[in-house]
């Protein structure tokens, strides 16, 4: 396919993703969606079969369980834009999202263990940092799983922001190969394979805890069902009871 083919694809692919954000949002913000987390204070998860613990990273790294006043947990997604699990995670971890307060310190983190994946991490850094997520994060996944494109290179990457962010060229392809993006790409791939994650979609909680898709038998809602008690649970061992 030329790069004009592309782009014109890429073009079209942007119409329909407006009209299918438009349309998806309200299942995404509905209580009601089969996918949000239905999470029970009394149900009691267990290691090893709900979730594990992590291995100890290198004595001089240090994961954080809070950004901040220290009061915080800090919950970390792993996925990928091209995973399609990922993609039907996305609406639970956005309702879920809703419910949190600054006790949850959220970030993401994404796979970066091909070429393809790398400048996938890129776009998702760059945009971070640009504050323009929320109109490329959703974009990303639905143009690859609902459109079928691949803009796993530089310069389709380059012009997707620009068409659903207006970012233009010269800011992407610094910020694409800036220090700062080169180095987040660099310290996911090390925390990544110290935490021995080689698969997606999994959460890690409080740097201490991981709970995968074969852990949470595959259930969006589980996942973060037990994601809250592993907060509730890290948060008891910061305060104990007088």
């Amino acid at each position: 396919m030329t790069s004009n083919k592309f782009g014109i694809r890429i073009a079209l692919a942007v119409v329909g993703l407006w009209a299918l954000t438009a349309c998806a949002q309200d299942v995404v913000q509905s209580k009601d969606t089969p996918n949000a987390p239905t999470a029970d204070a009394a149900v009691e998860y267990l290691e090893g079969k709900d979730y594990s613990v992590l291995p100890s990273r290198t004595k001089d790294d240090k994961v954080p369980e809070s950004d901040g006043s220290g009061d915080s947990v800090e919950v970390l997604a792993v996925f990928s834009y091209t995973c399609p699990h990922c993609f039907r995670y996305e609406p639970t971890v956005n309702t879920w999202l809703e419910d949190q307060d600054d006790s949850v310190d959220f970030k993401r983190e994404h796979m970066a263990s091909s070429r393809a994946l790398e400048n996938l991490a890129r776009a998702y850094y760059v945009a971070e940092d640009l504050k323009i997520l929320s109109k490329t994060h959703d974009a990303l996944f639905k143009a690859i799983h609902e459109f079928k494109l691949k803009p796993f290179g530089e310069a389709d990457l380059q012009r997707m922001f620009k068409q659903l962010a207006e970012v233009d060229s010269d800011t992407f392809e610094e910020k694409f190969w800036s220090v700062e993006i080169h180095e987040r790409v660099k310290e996911c791939k090390k925390k990544l394979r110290d935490w021995r994650i080689t698969g997606v979609p999994c959460v890690v909680v409080g740097g201490k805890y991981l709970i995968d898709a074969e852990m949470s038998d595959g259930e969006p809602s589980k996942m973060f069902a037990i994601v809250d008690f592993l907060v509730t649970k890290l948060q008891g061992e910061k305060d104990p009871p007088a």
